[in-house]
This record gives structure tokens, C-alpha cells and sequence, in this order.
């Protein structure tokens, strides 16, 4: 049915060329139900049709991913049982990326998830936060688009975050990339007023990640922002390599292999100038000894051998 589709309207022949210009499908969804039957029927059937010349491709689908059920107190949602929710109401009183986001969020996609009217209000409660910081923060966020970047630990933190994010949506792991968006407005609600550039920078990986799940409020916001006139056609946020190397590392001090403490310190510091800051914070433990050895190993502790 599915290269049917594709020349529904070619009545002299079961198929034409715009069949095999658009088979094999590159990704396939289907519930759980439908995984043995349906794609057994799909393949024998795709073969078949390969067989006669009609399309060249050696499977139908390239990429298949099994979705989970819905329940409702334990069981699967549906009609025979009478525990449908209708969605109506509740896209009413919530709006329809509540509803999208909470699905989303409450389980990964090959998973079934137990539904929650809770959980629907706790994803309305997350937008609404989201609303409210974006006008209550819309000059910093339109000012921020002309300020100089500047790097800082918080924003290679969203780097981190955004780059996670990206995988996940490569994987079809949707659930996280919510968590990475709650992450990132986490971050940027405690970011100073003053750093406008970050929070510029936040807002918009935060919308156009959340764009495909959200679609309402994210090309609303962004239009208000003066981001986009439509985030649709905006490229995915990315980041670099150079992107993700912190300023700042926070490293574990042993002494004579017992841990002391942790000591934060620039990323390239060199070990002379490690040594001389550890002699000030830890004096105490060191006192009169002599330091025998430092054992630096980058990024992770350094071990005063006393």
C-alpha cells in the first residue's frame, strides 16, 4: 500500500517509476501490535513486487521503529474497554503541545506509557514557565542577538547538552530531548540579567530543539523574540568540538592517595602552577612536609605524594 500510495492516481499499471524513486521508506513507525503480522505481510509482499521488476530495493523499510502502547491504570487504552481518553477536553484546557510534550516526555517511544492527567499538567506547568520567561526576559533576548559572544562554563554546559540532544533526536530517543530542553531553561533561569548574550543563546536552542515536539508555542515565541519568522526552516542548533572544552575543571586532591578535597582550576593549567595553588589551600595538611611528587593527571585529580 505504501508505493501504492505514491502513484495512487496510475490506472494502467500497479506501479510506476515514481515507486522506485522513493522506496526503500527511510523509517518506518508502527505499533508494537503490528509487529509481527503487519511487517511480515510488508516484506514477503515487497519481495514479491522486487521480484517483478517493478522496484529494486531489497527491503521495504530502512530504519524501523516499534512504538509502545498507551495505558490506563495498568491496561491498554481502547474502545473494547471503555478507558479512552478523549483528547478534546484536554487540548482545550491545556492546548495541543501539552498534550504532545507529555506523550513524549512519559516514556521512551518503544515503551508503553501509563497515562496521567498529573503528567499532562506538569508538562502545561513547564510551557507556561516558558512563556512567562521569554516575554519577561524579551529585550535581554533581542539585545542578546547583537552581543558579542563570549564563552563560559554555563554555556559549554548547554553545548554539552545540545550536542546530547541532537543524538537523542538521531536515535528517536524523544523523551530525553525534553529532559536536555528542561536542562538548558534550568540553566539560563539562574544566568544573570546582565549576560543577555546566554540567554539569547539558551532561548533558542531551547525552541528550535523543542520545535518538532511543541510547534505551536515555539514558532509563536520565536516570531515574538524576532528569532524567526519560521522555525521550521531553521537548521537544528549545533556545536563543535572547540564548543565543548570547559574553561574552568573542577578536579579531585588526594594526598598521599587520600582524598582531601577539590580544587577548581583553568583547563590548561600547567603543573608548576598547580602545585603553587595547592600549597595555599591545603596548607594545613601539607604544613612543614616536603612535597615529593605531584601526580597531575589532567582534568581528573592530582595526587600530592608528601
Amino acid at each position: 500500500y505504501f508505493l501504492r500510495y505514491i502513484c495512487s492516481d496510475q490506472h494502467t499499471a500497479m506501479l510506476d517509476e515514481r515507486a522506485q524513486e522513493w522506496s526503500p521508506i527511510n523509517q518506518y513507525i508502527g505499533g508494537v501490535e503490528h509487529a509481527i503480522l503487519h511487517l511480515l505481510y510488508a516484506r514477503f509482499l515487497h519481495k514479491v513486487i522486487r521480484d517483478l521488476g517493478l522496484v529494486t530495493a531489497n527491503e521495504p523499510f530502512e530504519k524501523l521503529l516499534t512504538q509502545g502502547m498507551v495505558l490506563k491504570d495498568g491496561s491498554k487504552m481502547s474502545k473494547s474497554k471503555g478507558n479512552i481518553v478523549p483528547p478534546m477536553p484536554l487540548i482545550e484546557k491545556y492546548g495541543a503541545d501539552t498534550i504532545r510534550m507529555f506523550i513524549i516526555f512519559a516514556a521512551p517511544p518503544e515503551q508503553s506509557l501509563e497515562w496521567s492527567e498529573s503528567g499532562v499538567a506538569g508538562s502545561y506547568k513547564f510551557l507556561k514557565k516558558l512563556w512567562c520567561f521569554c516575554h519577561e526576559n524579551k529585550d535581554s533576548i533581542i539585545t542578546g542577538a547583537k552581543v558579542k559572544s563570549c564563552s563560559s562554563n554555563d554555556k559549554i554546559q548547554i553545548n554539552k547538552i545540545i550536542a546530547q540532544a541532537n543524538s537523542d533526536y538521531n536515535k528517536i530517543q524523544l523523551n530525553t530531548v525534553v529532559a536536555a530542553v528542561m536542562k538548558i531553561f534550568n540553566i539560563v533561569c539562574k544566568v544573570e540579567n546582565s549576560n543577555q548574550h546566554l540567554i539569547y543563546y539558551a532561548i533558542c536552542a531551547i525552541l528550535k530543539l523543542l520545535a518538532p515536539i511543541c510547534p505551536h508555542i515555539c514558532h509563536v515565541l520565536a516570531q515574538k523574540l524576532h528569532l524567526s519568522d519560521n522555525i521550521f526552516t531553521d537548521t537544528m542548533p549545533t556545536v563543535t568540538a572547540s564548543d565543548l572544552i570547559e574553561n574552568n575543571i573542577t578536579m579531585v586532591v588526594q594526598i598521599n592517595g587520600k582524598k582531601k578535597g577539590t580544587i577548581t582550576v583553568a583547563n590548561n593549567i600547567v603543573t608548576l602552577d598547580l602545585e603553587s595553588m595547592l600549597q595555599q589551600k591545603f596548607k594545613t595538611e601539607i604544613a612543614a612536609r616536603t612535597i615529593k611528587k605531584l601526580i597531575h593527571v589532567p582534568n581528573r585529580l592530582v595526587n600530592i605524594v608528601l
